[in-house]
C-alpha cells in the first residue's frame, strides 16, 4: 500500500512529532543537579558570608547580635570557631590560610594559619584608612583600601611570602573596588567619569592597563581565571577570552543572570526563573547549562573551589544557610547531555559538549528502544563530540545514554535522552503556503487545516525546503484524514475513514454500538469528502473497525490496537506511553465484535 493508505498504521505511533533537516532538537529541559546539596549548618543562626576552598568552608555567623567566624571541615563535618567581633569578617580562604577584616583593630587585615592556629595583622594603614574585601589566593592577598579623607579607594596587594605590600601604582583618590586575582594577575572595577570600567594589573612586571570593551556598558564584579575574564552587566554574565578577545554573553530571554564566578571553562551564577532563584553552572566549551541548586528556597551568591560549589540558601525570615555540592557529578551531567538533529537522508546526528581531555578519556554511547535501559553499545571509544546514527526505523522511539570513561572506570551520569523517528515530514516552499507531508518516496498535500490537526501535526514542525527538493518526491495527491476519523458533510450522513475510503453508517444505532461518540464527528466540506473514495455502507453485519483503532471490551480492562485486521494487546502502561497512544481515543465496544489475535505490542 502507499503511504497515504497506511498512514494510520504509522502516524498513530508518532502523533505530534515531526523534525526536519539539521536544526538541533533538545528532548529535555535544562539538566538538573544529580545529587542533593549538603547543608553545613541548618540551624537557627544566620550565615551571612562565606568562602570556600577544597576541604574547607570559612563563614561568618550572626547570632544574638554577634558575628562569629567558623571554619568547617568538609571531610569530617566538624566546625571550629576562630574569632568573634561586632562586624562582618569578609573572610577569604586558600588551602593553608584565612584572611579577614579585623574590626577590633581599625579594620586592618588579619592572616590566620589553618594548621597552627596562629594569626597576625598585616602592616598598618593611616587612621583614616580601612581595608576591605580581601581575596586570598596563590600566596597573595588583594584588597580594597578606602580613604575617609578623600572618599577614594585603591586596590592593594600583599605578598605573604615576602611580607610586602604593593600599591599597584594606584592612588587613594580613585574609586576602585571589587578586585579579584589569580596568580600574579589582579582585576578590579573602577569608576571613570561615572562609568564602571575594568582594569588588569600584572604584579610580576608592574603593568596596569584598562580592559577595553567597545560595547560601552558599565561592568561590575570582575573575576579572572586562566585566560578568561568574567563580569556582570545588564542582567547578563560576560566571559572574555583574553587571548582571542572573543566575548561570550550568557543571557536569558526573560530573566537575569548575575553574581558570577569562574573556574576553568565553567561559570556559575544565580538566576531568577519561574519565580524562584537558583544557581546555574555553564560550561564554556560545550555551551551547556545545568541547574545546580534546584530547590524551592532562594539560592544565591555561589562560589567555586576546584572541586566544589557552595552558596547561600535563604530560609525563613531571611536567614541563610551555607550548602555545597561536588562539581564533578555536575560536569558529568553536562558532558553527557545529548542534542539531536535529523538529516535530510534520515540519519540522526547526535552531539554533546566537547570532552575535557585532561579530566576524561573518552565516551561510550548506548542505544535502546526501552526507556531506563542502556541497551547495546552504539559506539565505543568516542573522543569527538558527535555521532551519526544510520540504522534507525521510522516511528520508533530510541533512548540514548552517554557515559564517560576515566582511567578505565566507566561513569554513568544517570540520565537518558530520547528521540522519536518520524514517519512523516512536514515541509513547504518559500513561494507557496501549501504544506506537504513526505515519506521516503512520496509527497502528499494538506488541503485544509482540519486534516492537518486531525493527524496531530504542529505548525512549528514545518520546515522550509527548495522547490527542487520537493519535486524529487513523487506526488501522491491530497492527504486524507487518518483512519478512524468520523466525518459529516452538509447532509445527516456520518462517515468513518478507513485508509483512502469512507464508509457511511446505515443508522445511528450502529454508530453508538461501534463505540463512537457524536462529539468526535468533524465537519468536512464536499471538496474534502471527495478526496476519499466512497465505499459500501456499513451495517451491523459487515462493520469492521478501521486499522489503527484503539479499543477495549466493556467487560475487560485490556486495551488493543487493531492492525492489519488483528487485535494486538497493549500489555502495560509503559508500552502505551512508548507508542504515544492517547487514552481519549480508546473505544469501548461490545464483545460480539471479535477479531483474530496478533502478536502483543
Amino acid at each position: 500500500m502507499s503511504f497515504k493508505h497506511k498512514i494510520i498504521g504509522l502516524l498513530l505511533l508518532t502523533v505530534g512529532v515531526a523534525f526536519f533537516a539539521a536544526s538541533a532538537v533538545r528532548t529535555a529541559d535544562i539538566p538538573t543537579a544529580p545529587s542533593t546539596a549538603i547543608n553545613i549548618n541548618n540551624d537557627s543562626a544566620d550565615q551571612v558570608e562565606f568562602d570556600i576552598t577544597d576541604g574547607y568552608i570559612v563563614y561568618t555567623e550572626l547570632s544574638d547580635g554577634k558575628y562569629s567566624l567558623y571554619l568547617y571541615n568538609m571531610e569530617s563535618g566538624d566546625k571550629e570557631k576562630i574569632a568573634e567581633q561586632y562586624d562582618i569578617f569578609q573572610p577569604s580562604i586558600d588551602d593553608r590560610e584565612i584572611v579577614w577584616v579585623d574590626a577590633y583593630h581599625s579594620k586592618r587585615l588579619r592572616l590566620y594559619n589553618i594548621n597552627s592556629g596562629e594569626s597576625y595583622l598585616l602592616a598598618g594603614h593611616n587612621p583614616w584608612n580601612v581595608d576591605l574585601n580581601p581575596h586570598l589566593e596563590d600566596g597573595l592577598v588583594s584588597f580594597t583600601r578606602w580613604d575617609f579623607y578623600t572618599n577614594g579607594s585603591a586596590i592593594m596587594a600583599y605578598d605573604i611570602v615576602n611580607q610586602k605590600f604593593n600599591g599597584l601604582n594606584n592612588m587613594l583618590t580613585k574609586k576602585q573596588t571589587n578586585q579579584w586575582h589569580v596568580g600574579q594577575t589582579i582585576v578590579w572595577q573602577e569608576n571613570v567619569n561615572d562609568h564602571e570600567k575594568i582594569f588588569i594589573y600584572n604584579v610580576a612586571d608592574d603593568t596596569r592597563k584598562e580592559d577595553i570593551w567597545t560595547v560601552g556598558q558599565d561592568r561590575y564584579f570582575p573575576k579572572i581565571h586562566n585566560n578568561h575574564l568574567i563580569w556582570d552587566s545588564l542582567n547578563a554574565v560576560y566571559v572574555k577570552n583574553i587571548e582571542t578577545e572573543v566575548v561570550k554573553e550568557i543571557r536569558g530571554s526573560n530573566y537575569a543572570n548575575y553574581n558570577s564566578d569562574i573556574n576553568g571553562d565553567n561559570v556559575i551564577y544565580q538566576s531568577q526563573r519561574n519565580g524562584n532563584t537558583d544557581i546555574y553552572l555553564y560550561n564554556l566549551s560545550g555551551d551547556e547549562e545545568i541547574n545546580v541548586s534546584l530547590d524551592a528556597a532562594t539560592d544565591k551568591n555561589a562560589r567555586f573551589s576546584k572541586e566544589y560549589i557552595a552558596w547561600q540558601r535563604e530560609g525563613a525570615g531571611g536567614r541563610n544557610d551555607i550548602v555545597y555540592v561536588k562539581t564533578a557529578p555536575l560536569l558529568e551531567k553536562l558532558y553527557t547531555s545529548i542534542s539531536f538533529a535529523l538529516q535530510t537522508d534520515k540519519n540522526l546526528r547526535l552531539t554533546w559538549p566537547k570532552l575535557q581531555s585532561d579530566k576524561y578519556d573518552y565516551f561510550i554511547l548506548y542505544r535502546s528502544t526501552l526507556p531506563g535501559e542502556r541497551g547495546d553499545v552504539a559506539a565505543d571509544g568516542l573522543t569527538t563530540n558527535e555521532y551519526l546514527d544510520k540504522t534507525l526505523l521510522d516511528g520508533i522511539t530510541y533512548y540514548y545514554t552517554l557515559t564517560l570513561v576515566k582511567g578505565g572506570e566507566e561513569i554513568d551520569a544517570g540520565h537518558q535522552f530520547s528521540f522519536r523517528m518520524p514517519s512523516h515530514w512536514l515541509v513547504k516552499t518559500a513561494n507557496s503556503s501549501t504544506v506537504y507531508v513526505l515519506d521516503r518516496d512520496n509527497s502528499y498535500s494538506l488541503i485544509n487545516a482540519d486534516i492537518f490537526r486531525a493527524h496531530g501535526f504542529e505548525w512549528k514542525d514545518i520546515s522550509l525546503v527548495s522547490r527542487s527538493y520537493l519535486d524529487s518526491f513523487r506526488y501522491g495527491g491530497p492527504l486524507s484524514y487518518p483512519s478512524g476519523t468520523l466525518l459529516k458533510g452538509d447532509t445527516p450522513t456520518v462517515y468513518v475513514v478507513d485508509g483512502a475510503e469512507i464508509h457511511p453508517f446505515i443508522n445511528a444505532g450502529l454508530f453508538i454500538q461501534a463505540g463512537y461518540a457524536w462529539s468526535d464527528i468533524r465537519h468536512a466540506p464536499a471538496t474534502v469528502l471527495q478526496i476519499h473514495t466512497s465505499s459500501h455502507t456499513y451495517t451491523l453485519e459487515n462493520f469492521v473497525h478501521p486499522d489503527g483503532t484503539l479499543f477495549k471490551y466493556a467487560n475487560s480492562p485490556d486495551i488493543y490496537l487493531l492492525q492489519d485486521g488483528k487485535k494486538r494487546l497493549i500489555g502495560d502502561d509503559e508500552t502505551f506511553r512508548r507508542y504515544g497512544f492517547d487514552r481519549d481515543k480508546i473505544l469501548v465496544i461490545p464483545t460480539y465484535w471479535t477479531y483474530d489475535s496478533g502478536p502483543n505490542l
